[in-house]
């Protein structure tokens, strides 16, 4: 569609070179579907196609007609289209801004409409006013009344004139996008952080609504609005009838639309379906109703665990962890020194002699800002928390060598200014879920500050991942690697740099090429500078509760990514089911890799690893059995607490240790059961 797009413009009679502005997420898609074609301008963060139009403007000259084509149209008649380019830009050149009327043959409701201010007389007509997508009755009066067009979204403007109408109507959004563009003539580009601040708003709301003149062109080209698959399943009927595209097979079955890029699809004896197949999901829709599926797939992307889960038992995990996390933010701050408590007591009360170690804050604020993600935040409780964090992390928490502190004393002051790789992975990974739930600049800026020592302090100087110069002990180890893993994640899901996908792929290659044992399928957790195996002890040692999380975290990357990590994951799960846990059905602490137990003990933390895996991983268990296995850790560690904590730790003996509740659990509490909040 891209690149039927770039062919409209082609001429060069007609077109100067074109730009394409689109996510940067996208931009080696882009790059590499188009060529040398066109200049590409990468947006950092969606905001929607007003700023898109104000860079455009910006980038034109004052006396340049400039025409703004949205890539994911269909328009058949390329002879009607050029014609209303001719037509409309006269127009454009006295300094009206034009937008393009198709004349509607249906009552449509899931287009914009334009209402003109006159009856067509000539090529162009002056516009009264832009119509919201309309309820069915009000389509069927705009086609009887007459006068009425659909909004394509194609807009022809001098670049002084819609300067003009953003500095007039919408000027925050113009002079952050002004802020936002660097770079030499050709050459431009978007400043991330700059680009970030800029206001979220379509060109339509910002400007088209306000601006006075604008002209319509009212064309038949055959166009269409491919937003959603009921428009792309209408195109591929009427171009091909039925449409069968990747692993498909249909019998029997007329006027279908079947798509799969991975899973082997039959059907049969059905008609007028939608059927889309990602390597995830299955989508199924009536072709009439494929353009409202918004709300399924955001109800899906939510309650997929749901599904696994009876509705009484998530509603009661969803009740416990809301007062967990109330209780946290009312306690869990040091209002006196800083910083959040290393511990809380068993009744509930916060530790404040104890030292903290550095990791502590940004757990914590990962776990604020991804429980607000998933709407708890009462009152702002949540925002409280993730800004106070943010700020400590800004001042307190600093090493004086750059960086941040390994350990503070209970008053927070740096107590060990050491910096170490673990701690600077959960800094980078606060500070990415925190731009996620706030968009607060200082979690953006913090988060690259932590990638930045990470590469430039604490990456090995022979090339093979990452070791802590200051606080190890000469040994490389798995586990703050699967925490740079899932730093990089999140950060590339909150500003799609393509740096930090890099970097969870290469920190994939070096899980696949030394951190897994294949004989066994278990992650090792001790290496040698080198990665070669650690002939201590630790060496044969494999943490259950790790397996499950790389387990979960490798799922995290096929899905930004696409790389296969099926195999790996499957096997992480398999081991730790089989060798990592007690008949009961408890995780170990560790093992062996022959499953013989190192540390009988089970804390809470690799239960409920165990259960996100199980949640992600339906496949690997029997049905509901994810179910029995939430129950079983909500009955005996969270209920089983004083109300309203939890039981971190059971001896070798099955009986209870309860000394205090530490601060690092909220972080595991979150990533697993925080989806029984939304």
């Amino acid at each position: 569609m891209l690149r039927e797009t770039l062919h409209r413009v082609a001429d060069p009679e007609l077109f100067s070179a074109p730009v394409v502005i689109g996510s940067a997420r996208h931009a080696p898609i882009i790059e590499s579907d188009i060529g040398d074609s066109a200049h590409v301008i990468a947006e950092p963060a969606a905001r929607n196609s007003g700023p898109a139009v104000a860079v455009a403007s910006l980038l034109a000259k004052s006396d340049e007609v400039v025409i703004i084509l949205p890539a994911d149209h269909h328009i058949g008649n390329l002879e009607a289209f050029t014609s209303a380019v001719e037509a409309g830009r006269e127009a454009a050149k006295s300094g009206s801004i034009v937008t393009f009327g198709v004349r509607p043959s249906f009552p449509a409701t899931g287009y914009g409409y334009i209402q003109a201010a006159e009856k067509e007389s000539g090529r162009v007509v002056r516009a009264r006013r832009f119509v919201e997508k309309p309820k069915k009755p009000a389509a069927e009066a705009f086609l009887a009344e007459g006068g009425y067009y659909w909004n394509a979204g194609i807009f022809m403007f001098r670049g002084d004139v819609m300067r003009q109408a953003f500095e007039k109507h919408a000027p925050d959004i113009f002079s952050a996008v002004r802020m936002a563009i660097k770079g030499a003539p050709g050459e431009e580009y978007l400043d991330r952080k700059a680009f970030e601040g800029v206001r979220e708003e379509s060109i339509d709301y910002a400007v088209m609504e306000h601006v006075s003149p604008v002209d319509i062109v009212p064309v038949d080209m055959d166009w269409g609005d491919l937003g959603d698959h009921k428009a792309l399943f209408d195109l591929t009927l009427k171009r091909h009838g039925t449409t069968l595209t990747g692993p498909v097979v249909a019998t029997n079955s007329d006027r279908v639309f079947v798509r799969s890029d991975g899973p082997v699809v039959g059907v049969h004896g059905v008609s007028d379906l939608a059927i889309v197949a990602t390597r995830d999901a299955i989508l199924v829709a009536h072709a009439d109703k494929a353009s409202d599926i918004k709300p399924l797939v955001e109800a899906v992307r939510k309650g997929a665990f749901g599904s696994m889960v009876s509705g009484e038992l998530k509603a009661s995990v969803s009740s416990w962890l809301a007062q967990v996390l109330g209780h946290w933010s009312e306690v869990g701050w040091d209002g006196a020194n800083g910083g959040f408590v290393e511990a809380l007591s068993p009744n509930g009360s916060p530790i404040t002699r104890l030292s903290r170690r550095g990791r502590i804050t940004p757990r914590q604020v990962f776990a604020f800002a991804a429980a607000k993600a998933q709407g708890w935040n009462p009152e702002g409780r949540a925002e409280e928390m993730i800004s106070k964090g943010l700020k400590f992390l800004d001042t307190q928490a600093r090493s004086s060598v750059g960086g941040w502190s390994h350990k503070l004393s209970p008053r927070g002051a740096a107590e060990d200014a050491r910096r170490d790789l673990y701690d600077h992975a959960f800094v980078a990974l606060a500070g990415a879920q925190a731009q996620i739930a706030t968009g607060d600049p200082l979690a953006a800026s913090i988060a690259e500050e932590a990638f930045e020592i990470i590469d430039s302090e604490m990456r090995d100087p022979d090339g093979l991942g990452w070791y802590d110069p200051e606080t190890g002990d000469g040994t490389k180890r798995a586990n703050p690697h699967m925490h740079l893993l899932e730093a990089n994640l999140k950060w590339f899901e909150a500003s799609h740099d393509p740096k930090a996908l890099a970097r969870a792929e290469e920190i994939a290659w070096l899980f696949e090429t030394y951190m897994f044992d294949a004989q066994t399928g278990a992650v090792l957790e001790v290496f040698k500078r080198s990665w070669g195996r650690s002939s201590a002890a630790q060496g044969n040692l494999a943490e259950p509760g790790h397996c499950y999380e790389w387990a979960y975290l490798l799922g995290e990357l096929e899905r930004l990514s696409g790389r296969d990590t099926g195999s790996w994951r499957r096997r992480l799960i398999a081991f730790a089911d089989r060798y990592g846990r007690n008949q009961d059905g408890y995780a170990y602490d560790a093992v062996s890799l022959s499953g013989n137990p190192i540390a009988a003990s089970r804390r809470l933390w690799p239960q409920l690893e165990m259960i996100r895996a199980r949640l992600s991983h339906p496949e690997t268990a029997s049905p509901r059995q994810a179910d029995k296995e939430l129950q079983r850790v909500f009955d005996s560690y969270l209920q089983a607490g004083t109300e309203p904590l939890w039981i971190d730790t059971f001896d070798a003996d099955g009986e209870a240790i309860n000394e205090q509740v530490p601060a690092s659990m909220p972080y595991h509490l979150v990533t697993s059961l925080g989806w029984t909040l939304a």
